[in-house]
């Protein structure tokens, strides 16, 4: 490769991770227009590298490409939620379906990625927030000897990290941040931790079951108490699931 084409290469990667950490952590809004000016003002990107960049986050779920109005971040909007959510509940099914239980590696990093998971809640990272809730569960989907139960799983997990984002931006102005949190996090990754030391399919896929319901409903509380990331809409999402929204605590 040459020295020019390894740079043009260098400058792509940095633009698609540039970008996409500011959408994933909500510092770059869910309907944004990701235009030149915007780019090249807000990050110092130039042309070349955000189109090709773009290119790869809209391949990657992230972003919405208009013919004759550009890039736009994707909405959050009560349809999105409702999509990620439905895909979320069958990604974890499929996780526990095809999880290998001989993996020998597999508790003990699953173990680490919790632990930085509550070190970044702790230290209101949420950007790590995000990256250590989605990285737990990537690890065990990717026990799967199928590529492409794997790889859907995959974009999955990486999909649910803004709601994620948008939970902990909400919650981290409540009263009990982060120690209501953390208990909940403790209760979950051990309840995981010991499915698996169990080799208990039906009951790790019953935990991941009520965390899923726990994770909604928080995304729920956020709509429905505080617009803590400006005008960030979910539309529907709390008449949908017809129920009061529930406090963190489980």
């Amino acid at each position: 490769m040459k020295p020019a084409q390894r740079k043009r290469g260098r400058l792509v990667a940095q633009a698609f991770e540039i970008i996409r950490d500011g959408i994933l952590d909500l510092s770059i809004m869910p309907g944004q227009h990701l235009n030149e000016r915007f780019l090249m003002d807000t990050f110092a990107i130039s042309r070349t590298p955000a189109r090709e960049a773009l290119n790869r986050l809209a391949a990657g779920g992230l972003v919405d490409i208009h013919p004759n109005r550009g890039a736009f971040v994707r909405p959050l909007d009560s349809e999105e939620m409702t999509q990620l959510f439905e895909a979320l509940r069958v990604a974890e099914r499929l996780t526990c379906h095809f999880c290998d239980f001989d993996d020998e590696a597999l508790i003990g990093e699953v173990t680490k990625m919790q632990d930085e998971h509550r070190r970044a809640v702790a230290e209101l990272r949420i950007l790590d927030i995000s990256l250590w809730h989605a990285a737990h569960r990537v690890r065990l989907s990717a026990t799967c000897r199928n590529r492409l139960v794997f790889e859907f799983c995959h974009k999955v997990f990486d999909l649910m990290r803004r709601p994620v984002s948008l939970i902990y931006r909400f919650e981290a102005t409540q009263p009990g941040f982060p120690a209501a949190q953390l208990t909940l996090l403790e209760r979950f990754h051990g309840d995981i931790v010991s499915c698996l030391q169990k080799r208990d399919r039906r009951a790790l896929l019953s935990v991941l079951d009520q965390q899923a319901d726990t994770f909604e409903q928080r995304a729920a509380n956020a709509l429905v108490h505080g617009r803590p990331i400006g005008s960030l809409d979910f539309g529907g999402i709390r008449d949908r699931r017809n129920q009061a929204a529930p406090d963190v605590s489980p």
